[in-house]
């Protein structure tokens, strides 16, 4: 479905890899809190997706916990293999 939505261009997916841990910890920082809560954002089709489907689309996986700076610089590398120039 994601490679329908942006053709013909051509379709890259980038995978930000954070453990549950650092993600529960964040979704708690934003003021989502408890099982009500948690249960509805995980129900959402792209939620559910995350852990099943995405990793085998994507092109290329990054740390979503380490320096963003060297994250940024490992998707510009990947982009540039996969043909793009700015």
């Amino acid at each position: 479905m994601l490679r329908a939505l942006v053709a013909p261009s051509p379709f890259r997916l980038v995978l930000v890899a954070t453990p549950p841990t650092v993600r529960e910890a964040r979704l708690t920082a934003d003021g989502l809190v408890g099982a009500d809560a948690r249960a509805r954002l995980d129900a959402h089709s792209t939620e559910r997706e995350v852990d099943d489907r995405l990793p085998a689309l994507a092109g290329l996986s990054v740390e979503g916990t380490g320096d963003p700076d060297a994250a940024a610089d490992a998707v510009v590398t990947a982009m540039r293999v996969w043909g793009w120039r700015p």
